[in-house]
């Protein structure tokens, strides 16, 4: 089988793998308002003019009460309660990062799609960069960083064993995601079918989209990452959901 190929610039889907050659891979950026100028710029410059914006829900402004009746409507079900039982405002805001991307995987429907988020950076030129995705690959994370429970040969080809450290940079351009590792950063990756993650969101509770993936999709399914990182977050740019953003420099 020939394997799906991303080709950003040009909106081109070459493959012949569970697709129909010439379907477009459609980009969906979920954005607030004060940002659209910005991620349209960005889009742009990479010669990306073909996505389609999606209003963020912006979950410090809702309230608790009319933010746990959206995700009932949306999802099912009630949201994770911290273990600290308290509502934070960060809580909200990952509750909105939450059902901003479950708002763009519906508008993706039944095709492939790549969701970004307004705060995004290129490392690369995206016209003239191809991205090769595995066959059968559920997700492919395009940025974003990872951690490790431990670390053997096996998984990532290091013989340490040190817990939870952090690595950048590995020689396989497109390491699986095994349970072992941990992938951090939802604010780019593509998605083969949408419609089943939106199904995957009526049985798990939702809670913090990364943690949301790393624990109901991420090791049961076929789920991979792009190194090193073809997409990173603006540094410059606050998070919305967590103004430390601690984990924001280490993204590449």
């Amino acid at each position: 089988m020939v394997n799906k190929k991303i080709i950003l610039g040009k909106m081109e889907n070459v493959t012949t793998y569970n697709l129909h050659v010439g379907d477009q891979i459609n980009i969906f950026v979920v954005c607030m308002p004060s940002r659209k100028k910005y991620i349209t710029n960005v889009l742009q410059k990479q010669g990306i003019f073909n996505f389609i914006l999606v209003d963020a829900v912006d979950g410090k402004k809702l309230g608790e009460n009319t933010m746990q009746n959206l995700l009932i409507e949306k999802t099912g079900k009630s949201w994770f309660i911290p273990y600290n039982h308290k509502v934070s405002e960060k809580h909200l805001g990952a509750m909105g990062c939450f059902l901003s991307h479950h708002k763009a995987l519906e508008l993706a429907g039944d095709h492939q799609a790549i969701i970004l988020e307004d705060d995004v950076i290129f490392n690369y030129n995206a016209i003239s960069t191809s991205v090769e995705i595995p066959p059968l690959a559920l997700i492919v994370y395009l940025g974003g960083w990872r951690t490790y429970k431990y670390m053997c040969h096996e998984d990532i080809g290091l013989n340490d064993f040190k817990t939870k450290k952090l690595i950048k940079n590995l020689d396989d351009p497109f390491p699986k995601i095994k349970k072992s590792i941990k992938q951090y950063g939802t604010y780019a990756y593509y998605c083969s079918n949408p419609k089943s993650i939106l199904e995957y969101m009526k049985k798990f509770r939702p809670r913090s989209l990364d943690c949301w993936y790393i624990n109901h999709i991420q090791h049961k399914y076929s789920c991979y990452y792009y190194n090193p990182s073809l997409i990173s977050h603006n540094n410059d740019m606050l998070s919305t959901i967590d103004k430390d953003g601690k984990y924001r420099k280490v993204c590449k």
